[in-house]
């Protein structure tokens, strides 16, 4: 794991603690950062990806996937350039989701509907916005893609596995005018940067559409009650209910002022990892308290 220009190997103590159970994680910490020499004018993302090269040579790996974070996103990049043989990792898809904008028409101006920085609450201090699901594509063995992208919309892209798994979330957003093409070499890369000139196997061929995955449809809102909830009727509600409380835990659908209960209960209980983005802004983002009563 290649970490950022203003952090060490140990930012990703939390991420490692969730992996390590499968996987074996090394935190290394970058030329200048950290337990290492101090930083030096030599200091490149290539000087930084021989690093990786050599730490790589040293400990005998032979399969391994990189992640890289800000500036180690960069040195990723330029590694995976200078040493195509190393395996890629395990991105087959990407998603794409549109980030509906929310204008100032969209304020409420009555009680009830008012709370986490949000006026027509969307979430419980999580997300602040609307997500569209567009669809996916498929990457191209050399990492590459080539897709089209609905015009005028607030676009970023999830990172997925073989079995549409997400590995990495685009953090920004993109967006795009009608007959406008953009590519992207990653989002943390210097301007001036350019890949090594070289044909990519996705220009080899014309854009693709974006299309559901296997049993999803697509265009459409990601919505709570549609996407989850059906889930937990099926499998978890026969013993977290009102009667049987296993658990202490209610995972009914029943509707609440603003959310459901088993949106409230695991959000509250924090029985999920989750962004928080108005954190770590202030102002009203404190839990709903009666969710946990």
């Amino acid at each position: 794991m290649a970490h950022g220009s203003s952090d060490d190997g140990l930012c990703w103590t939390n991420l490692a603690k969730e992996l390590e159970g499968d996987y074996d994680i090394i935190m290394l910490d970058a030329r200048g950062h950290g337990l290492s020499d101090p930083p030096s004018k030599s200091d490149s993302a290539e000087a930084q990806a021989e690093d990786l090269a050599g730490l790589i040579r040293e400990l005998k790996l032979e399969w391994l996937i990189l992640i890289g974070h800000s500036m180690g996103s960069a040195s990723v990049a330029w590694f995976a350039a200078k040493y195509p043989d190393v395996p890629r990792g395990t991105i087959k898809y990407l998603r794409v989701l549109e980030t509906v904008p929310r204008p100032w028409a969209a304020r409420r101006f009555w009680d009830g509907d008012s709370r986490y920085q949000q006026h027509a609450v969307v979430s419980m201090n999580t997300h602040l916005h609307v997500k569209r699901l567009h669809g996916i594509v498929p990457v191209e063995p050399d990492g590459s893609a080539l897709f089209l992208a609905p015009p005028d919309k607030n676009l970023f892209f999830q990172a997925l596995d073989e079995n549409f798994m997400e590995v990495q979330r685009m953090r920004t957003f993109i967006n795009l005018r009608p007959g406008e093409k953009h590519s992207c070499i990653g989002c943390h890369e210097q301007r001036r940067w350019a890949p090594p000139q070289r044909s990519v196997l996705a220009l080899r061929r014309p854009p693709r559409n974006l299309a559901p995955q296997p049993g999803e449809t697509a265009p459409r809102p990601i919505h709570y009650s549609t996407d989850v909830q059906p889930i937990l009727d099926e499998h978890c509600v026969r013993c977290h209910n009102p009667e049987k409380n296993a658990a202490k835990l209610d995972l009914t659908g029943e509707l609440t002022t603003l959310f459901s209960r088993s949106y409230e209960n695991i959000i509250s209980k924090d029985l999920i990892k989750v962004w928080r983005e108005n954190q770590p802004k202030t102002g009203d983002a404190s839990p709903i308290l009666a969710a946990s009563d």
